[in-house]
Parts: C-alpha cells; sequence; structure tokens
C-alpha cells in the first residue's frame, strides 16, 4: 500500500509539474444541474429524470445515449477539450478505481438545485460539494497533504446551479412582489456563498461559475403562454441571481484570498445569440429540436418525440436543454472570450 500511494503521488507531482502541461489544470471538477451532468443520474432510481435514451445523444460519437441532455456534447466536454484533457471527467457514481479521478471527477445531477428542497430524488449541491470532500480526503491519503493541495489550487472549479431553484420556486408561487423575489434570491445566494466557502476550505482556488440564462424564453415555458412570449417574471428572477452571484464572488475575493474566479454571464450570451442569430448559423430560436406540442414544448425528449433532421441551427434541443452547437458557442465564449466572462475569462 505504501508503494502504491508514493507511485500515485509521484503521477501526481509530475501532472502538475510537467512542462509539456504546463497550461493545463491538474483537474477538472464539476458542479450542478442538467446542463453539466454527464451521467451521474443513471445511477439514481426514479424520479430522478433520465437522458439514456434515444434520442439524446444522437449527434454524440456512436450515437450514444450517454445520459447528457442534449443532442451530443455539453459544457463540460468542451471545456475539458479548452483545458487540455482528452475527455470530460467522469461522472462521480459511475467510479470504481479511484485512478479515474486524478484528473478530475464530474458530481453534477439533472434536476438539482442550490436549496437541498430542489430536484426530488437528485443528488443536492450541498452532497456534490460532500462528494468531493471525500474525493480530497482520498487524494491527500493517497499522495499526502501536500502534493493533493497543490493540485487541487491549481484545479478548476465548475459550477452550474440555480436554475432549478428558480424553476421550483416560480412554479410553487407564480410571480411574487419585490420583497418576496428578494428574499428568495437572497436564501439562494447565501446557501451558494456556503458551498463556495467550503470547496475553498476544501482546497478549491479556481472557480468558473455559470450565471443562469433567459429561462423565461425556453420552449416549456413558452409552450404555457398564451402569446408563446418569454416571461419576463422568470427572466426578471435570472437576472436578479446572476448579478446576485457576479456581486458574491467579487465579495468573496476580498476574505478569501486564494480565490480567483470567472463569472459567465450566459443570460448577456443568449441575448448577444438571439440579436444576431443568423450570424451564428442560427434559424430557429422559439421550437425545441425534439420535443411535443408547441415549440416542442409541452413534452420532454423521447424516442417518440418530433425530432429535427437539423440540429445545428436550433437554439433548443428540448424542453429546458441547449443544443450541442449554444453549448460548444458559450463555452468558446467563456474560455477564450472577453465580452462576456468576468474578471478573466477560463483560460
Amino acid at each position: 500500500m505504501e508503494m502504491k500511494s508514493y507511485f500515485i503521488g509521484t503521477i501526481l507531482l509530475l501532472i502538475i509539474a510537467a512542462p509539456s502541461v504546463a497550461l493545463t489544470p491538474p483537474a477538472l471538477f464539476v458542479y450542478g444541474d442538467s446542463l453539466v451532468d454527464v451521467g451521474n443520474n443513471n445511477y439514481l432510481p426514479d424520479p430522478a429524470p433520465k437522458a439514456n435514451f434515444p434520442f439524446h445523444g444522437i449527434d454524440y460519437p456512436g450515437s450514444i445515449s450517454t445520459g447528457r441532455f442534449g443532442n451530443g456534447y455539453i459544457g463540460p466536454d468542451y471545456l475539458a477539450r479548452y483545458m487540455g484533457f482528452l475527455q470530460s471527467p467522469p461522472p462521480y457514481l459511475s467510479i470504481t478505481n479511484e485512478n479515474q479521478m486524478l484528473r478530475g471527477v464530474n458530481f453534477a445531477s439533472a434536476g438539482s438545485g442550490i436549496l437541498n428542497s430542489t430536484g426530488e430524488g437528485t443528488i443536492s449541491l450541498e452532497r456534490q460539494v460532500m462528494y468531493f470532500q471525500e474525493v480530497a480526503r482520498n487524494l491527500s491519503r493517497r499522495a499526502g497533504n501536500l502534493t493533493a493541495n497543490k493540485l487541487l489550487s491549481k484545479s478548476i472549479f465548475c459550477i452550474s446551479s440555480g436554475s432549478n431553484d428558480i424553476f421550483a420556486y416560480f412554479l410553487a408561487y407564480g410571480p411574487q412582489n419585490k420583497t418576496t423575489n428578494d428574499q428568495f434570491i437572497a436564501t439562494l445566494v447565501k446557501n451558494l456563498e456556503i458551498h463556495l466557502k467550503t470547496l475553498y476550505n476544501s482546497g478549491g482556488r479556481k472557480i468558473v461559475a455559470l450565471g443562469t440564462s433567459v429561462l423565461g424564453c425556453i420552449p416549456i415555458v413558452r409552450s404555457q403562454t398564451p402569446s408563446g412570449d418569454c416571461s419576463k417574471d422568470l427572466n426578471n428572477l435570472s437576472i436578479q441571481f446572476k448579478n446576485e452571484t457576479r456581486v458574491l464572488l467579487q465579495s468573496l475575493t476580498s476574505t478569501l484570498k486564494e480565490l480567483t474566479y470567472s463569472f459567465v454571464d450566459a443570460y448577456e450570451m443568449a441575448n448577444e445569440i438571439a440579436a444576431n442569430a443568423r450570424q451564428y448559423g442560427f434559424t430557429e430560436l422559439t421550437n425545441a429540436c425534439c420535443g411535443m406540442g408547441r415549440y416542442n414544448g409541452e413534452a420532454p425528449c423521447t424516442p417518440n418525440s418530433n425530432m429535427c433532421s437539423n440540429r445545428c441551427n436550433h437554439n433548443s434541443w428540448d424542453q429546458y436543454h441547449p443544443t450541442q452547437a449554444i453549448a460548444e458557442l458559450v463555452s468558446q465564449w467563456s474560455f477564450y472570450g472577453s465580452k462576456y466572462v468576468s474578471p478573466m475569462n477560463i483560460q
């Protein structure tokens, strides 16, 4: 066992110090919801939402339904590639050997939220962070505290959460007054702060936070409004939360001295795409590619759904989720861009 731990420690030191990967972070850790879940929910019993059946994954290599909510690759797949990894880190619940975690882990769970009450049967953000703490402890045990701390301090921690909390709140209560909305958003932000501080205290230093997008304009919402317009109330909640998230991250840098972050303004990215759709190759902004009913947004994507022939020109894949084309564009802007990511891009 001592020889094995020494061997693992040597590998990790090489990962951290090797000149050939000097610009590649040692590991990528992913947290959040269905926008970044690469298959954890496959291992959960119902009622956790699943995407391990067609037409999901129709454009993934081999047309495999991996559990990703999309027609192909999703955000973490592109980020991992841009960071220099051969593939996205594996879902935590799929791991059978600790060596699989050396380049990172994906803890995300579709349907989950920042609040433990969000997403029945899913892995809450709190639980995801607890799983990471187990990974960090195992890493320290096998490689030693110094090596583990070096690896984690140079790694990227990507978080996408909050959308499902906002949906659940809006579904339960409908449009509310400003005071009630302010209280809800404050609760979300406070809980997010707790989770971020826990990650920091467990070794995380480089945070990528994906802000909530135009939640009021997705196909399931359009399908439920008589006019088919966006819900301004939902969009306003999303704007408020993503702005408060940005303020939180800035505030944390004054107390968590080694913290650095990239905030991805997915809301403004969505507005940019909508305003210049054809420039980016999109001709269908309202209808989902896979679904049924109005805007293909009244029912989830299943093998019996309507399916578009050209996924590349669609903004939405299903009721809730973007297409692979959108995921790639947002990932490019997040990693290399400067307009919609602050105070620095991921690169």
